[in-house]
């Protein structure tokens, strides 16, 4: 279904770029447009084009400026923040492990008054899904998140759901054979580099890992496991944070992702059960490229993306002229925004067009993708969020899929590479509105403590950030107005078609 998703990606349009990509900076006095890339996922032609850099081959400064500092290599100056720690590798969240405690019985919050049972998708393999040494994508984050979401007492009375690997049928939904052939045997040493770099494995973004075809696999039966649950009635919303790899594409690995799992997961949804309409909300700071690419033309599919404009960030794509194609045309919408968006713009921009166009599409389910690496602290991206914005958007998205299709949700992870002070924070806000329970305020003290003494940079106290600490940035009223523009732009050239 993708529209030669795999020839139109900056990688090969100019070898040797992936998801680090700034396409262009964004310099004092250059104004901000809301486009962002060519029509059908091609990037935006660039004056500035760095060979070799990938998706996480450039950084921005601690604190936002009106001129983020792009620069190429690798993000070595901020590894220390997203580094491991091996020795707690037997604390891991499973099924069979217990967490470690940091609570007391008493500390266990109690659930608000909203009916509907929730499922947790996860278990301890999932986490062997990183690329290793100072790679931004770490799966500490992962355990980080499940140890605050347990020391805050949101996990009692929650069973965490392990789930199969994906087959090959089920990655042949949207992957072609051959690629998952070659994923299997590159990871066996069988390929020669040089073949593998033409599927995007072997690279500084996707590196080979052991056993990265049965990790990538494993994350995709959860999601997989995840949407059958809610589907099927079992479950009103479920939760898998290990998914969200929503640059895969259908022959090539993309942006620290090797399989699609929101991808298979709408396939089979597709498959076996004729007619669904199954709405796709992706509010990662990158674009998610790799699941619009897959249903482009496919009317029973929206995807909504909002994302960090591709004039400036990997992949290159997702400008509001990309609205699908055929009979699809219409039901792939886009909202690129400005570096340095607050929560205020992004908010906006959500409130008007994503509740207008899921009702003029009336979605079946939901699946949502929850990156959280738009927030100000993230090394990858320009974007300047808060915590504010990461407890908004689910909660939007949960009222949606009530309003709209009987509360079938399934919730994701996705980017995220502020591991200590942002990930943990983020998709705890997430699980507490996915399971319908208070967020407490503060961070649990005992995990406070003892993490505190491992994080590089000091951690945050509180659940939510405190706005007095994140003043407007430089042209705010320029960068509203541009994403507005953006947003009204996105409606126009979709919501007709869809009605």
């Amino acid at each position: 279904g993708s529209p030669g998703g795999e020839s139109r990606t900056p990688s090969t349009r100019w070898p040797g770029v992936g998801k680090g990509m700034a396409v262009n900076s964004p310099l004092p006095g250059h104004p901000f447009e809301f486009g962002g890339s060519l029509s059908d996922g091609e990037a935006v032609a660039s004056s500035t084009r760095w060979p070799e850099v990938g998706k996480h081959g450039h950084e921005k400064p601690e604190t936002p400026q009106p001129s983020p500092e792009i620069r190429e290599g690798s993000s070595s100056g901020k590894a220390e923040a997203n580094g491991r720690s091996e020795s707690r590798t037997s604390r891991l969240p499973t099924p069979d492990s217990p967490l470690p405690v940091f609570w007391s019985g008493a500390e266990r919050r109690e659930r608000s008054d909203v009916s509907g049972k929730a499922a947790l998708v996860h278990d301890r393999a999932m986490e062997a899904y990183g690329f290793g040494g100072d790679h931004p994508f770490n799966p500490l984050r992962i355990r980080l998140t499940f140890e605050v979401c347990d020391a805050l007492g949101l996990l009692g009375g929650y069973e965490m759901l392990g789930a199969g690997l994906a087959t090959d049928e089920d990655l042949a939904t949207v992957h072609s054979l051959t690629y998952v052939r070659m994923v299997q045997e590159a990871a066996r040493g069988e390929l020669d580099p040089l073949d593998l770099a033409s599927y995007g494995v072997g690279t500084s973004d996707n590196p080979i890992f052991p056993a990265m075809h049965e990790a990538c696999a494993h994350v995709v039966g959860a999601v997989l496991k995840a949407s059958r649950m809610v589907m099927d009635g079992e479950a009103e919303h479920a939760m898998c944070i290990s998914g969200g790899l929503h640059h895969a594409l259908r022959s090539k690995a993309s942006g620290f992702c090797v399989y699609n799992d929101a991808g298979v997961a709408i396939a089979r949804l597709k498959e076996e059960h004729p007619g669904i309409k199954v709405a796709y909300i992706d509010t990662d700071a990158h674009h998610g490229d790799g699941v619009q690419w897959m249903f482009y033309d496919d009317p029973d599919v929206l995807t909504v993306s909002m994302h960090e404009t591709g004039r400036y960030l990997f992949p290159g794509t997702g400008g509001v002229d990309e609205v699908g194609r055929n009979g699809g045309a219409g039901y792939s919408v886009n909202v690129p925004l400005a570096p340095f968006t607050q929560d205020e713009s992004w908010i906006e921009c959500f409130d008007l067009v994503v509740p207008e166009v899921l009702r003029a599409f009336g979605p079946d389910i939901i699946i949502s993708q929850n990156g959280c690496d738009g927030h100000v602290f993230d090394p990858l991206t320009h974007l300047a969020a808060t915590m504010r914005l990461y407890e908004y958007i689910p909660r939007r998205v949960h009222d949606l899929a009530h309003e709209l299709c009987g509360g079938k949700w399934v919730a994701t992870g996705g980017g995220g590479y502020d591991i200590w002070r942002v990930v943990p924070r983020a998709w705890t806000t997430l699980w507490s509105v996915v399971s319908h329970q208070i967020l407490p305020k503060d961070l649990p003290a005992g995990w406070l403590l003892e993490r505190g003494m491992e994080s590089p940079t000091p951690l945050p106290e509180t659940m939510l950030d405190v706005a007095a600490d994140f003043p407007a940035v430089a042209r705010m009223k320029e960068i509203t107005e541009t994403n507005r523009r953006a947003a009204e732009a996105a409606l126009e050239k979709t919501l007709p078609l869809i009605l």
